[in-house]
């Protein structure tokens, strides 16, 4: 991701905008919450990566913190920086939309962003990232709303 954000910027775009799905949704908050070239971030799909984010909703814990265990003791690698604590950090300085499909996303969403100016939009019957699918002139115009107040064209 931050390869993506030096390219565009070394060829003179100054507010960038991110996109992502899934782990990708993880990956542009990750990105945009440690890069200010970052304008605004669109976040489909956002679930749990570690432990403190599974704590945010108990009924998956113990399957994410297991998980997490094992990926760290073949990997050797540290867990990454929960969502969180990014997604309040990332939402104070540029606007985060997050879209969420599936019960868990709908249910995280909230928490995540409690206390911010981060906006939710709950698609509830929709699949896991398939709100652009479902409701393409939507999607665009949220997205596209994001995009604009966080200064990006």
């Amino acid at each position: 991701m931050r390869g993506a954000v030096d390219w565009l910027a070394a060829r003179g775009i100054g507010r960038i905008g991110l996109l992502g799905l899934s782990t990708g949704a993880e990956a542009v908050i990750t990105e945009a919450a440690g890069d200010p070239r970052v304008g605004a971030v669109i976040a489909d799909g956002v679930q749990v990566r570690t432990a403190q984010d599974a704590a945010q909703s108990p009924e998956v814990l113990p399957l994410t913190w297991t998980a997490g265990a094992a990926i760290r003791a073949v990997s050797g690698e540290r867990p990454p920086a929960p969502l969180a604590t990014l997604v309040p950090r990332l939402a104070a300085t540029r606007p985060l939309l997050l879209v969420a499909t599936l019960a868990i996303e709908r249910d995280l969403a909230p928490r995540y962003t409690a206390g911010t100016s981060a906006t939710v939009w709950e698609l509830p019957h929709s699949g896991h990232t398939q709100g652009l699918a479902d409701r393409p002139a939507e999607y665009a115009a949220r997205v596209m709303s994001a995009l604009a107040a966080g200064g990006v064209r």
